[in-house]
């Protein structure tokens, strides 16, 4: 008797967000931007000149970023500033807004296979992206 086993192993990251106060939760929305760039995140709709803190993944945001007004600017993103960020209306206050930021490089064409052996009655086709993307991707396929 001969007894396979195999073992599966993946890294698995969730963003949870604990909220002490039922009426403030808030449901965080999608923000995807590229890699290198500089990104600037607002904090719901408040004045230019409201003074907000921010947390990332639950923690006090460093100082090397800039903060303007509601404003949270961060310089020549990478993979690294994916995060679940929240804005509060002072340091103990109430949370105001929640951006899950995806960081990401844009796709490029993919690279696309066809093959048949029953041609024109049938064909096969696959394809795949040349590099990862980091985001979600898909293509819309036109045959002609």
């Amino acid at each position: 008797v001969i007894n396979h086993q195999s073992e599966v192993c993946c890294n698995l990251y969730v963003g949870v967000e604990f909220i002490k106060d039922k009426w403030s939760m808030l449901v965080a929305r999608n923000q995807y931007e590229r890699r290198g760039s500089d990104v600037t995140m607002q904090c719901g709709s408040l004045e230019s000149d409201a003074s907000v803190s921010w947390k990332v993944n639950g923690t006090d945001i460093e100082a090397q970023h800039q903060l303007n007004g509601p404003k949270l600017i961060l310089t020549q993103v990478d993979l690294d500033h994916n995060g679940l960020y929240s804005c509060f209306q002072n340091p103990h206050g109430e949370r105001r807004d929640t951006i899950l930021l995806h960081i990401g490089i844009p796709p490029q064409e993919p690279k696309v296979t066809c093959r048949s052996n029953t041609y024109p009655k049938g064909f096969y086709c696959s394809w795949h992206l040349t590099h990862p993307t980091y985001i979600p991707s898909s293509f819309e396929v036109d045959v002609q």
